[in-house]
């Protein structure tokens, strides 16, 4: 999926770290319930199509 954001414009736009953000990316950090929620906001997508199956 891409959103046309940096992961560092993303981070400032939810309030994480753009290494956070790196990191969910990548899958070495699990993020929240709350972080997801926020970065689905940001990327005008249902919290689904980040969480997959």
């Amino acid at each position: 999926m891409d959103a046309g954001l940096t992961q560092i414009r993303l981070g400032e736009i939810v309030g994480l770290s753009h290494k956070t953000i790196h990191g969910i990316e990548y899958a070495t950090t699990n993020p929240n319930l709350g972080m997801l929620i926020r970065i689905a906001r940001a990327v005008g997508r249902p919290l689904s199509d980040l969480v997959g199956d």
